[in-house]
């Protein structure tokens, strides 16, 4: 009825059709817009309210990370594997074989 009211029905054509006295009607429209102003005024939010806002934003936090992580892992594990040793065992198989291993320089070779 209020609702009707703000959108413009007549005050007196509203008491007339429900049978409540135009000052009841007019007072329930006021304590609508009273309440739909307090609803209206900006409040700080409750301390669980910013525990739960900021626990959310951790976990999204949290959560990208461990898809950045996985996602890299998966990309390492489908690599193909070098060999770790690969310089040392031709080294070392040269030796076996008899052959030489290329002299290091000593010093500065540009002199």
């Amino acid at each position: 009825m209020v609702l009707r009211l703000l959108r413009g029905e007549s005050l007196h054509l509203l008491a007339r059709e429900t049978g409540q006295p135009a000052g009841r009607i007019a007072q329930w429209r006021e304590e609508f817009l009273a309440a739909g102003r307090e609803g209206l005024k900006v409040r700080p939010r409750p301390v669980e309210d910013r525990e739960l806002a900021e626990a959310q934003r951790k976990i999204g936090e949290l959560s990208m990370d461990l898809d950045i992580a996985s996602a890299l892992l998966e990309e390492v594990e489908h690599r193909p594997r070098r060999p770790r040793r690969w310089v040392r065992s031709l080294a070392e198989g040269r030796r076996l074989r008899g052959g030489s291993t290329p002299p290091r320089p000593i010093g500065n070779p540009s002199k």
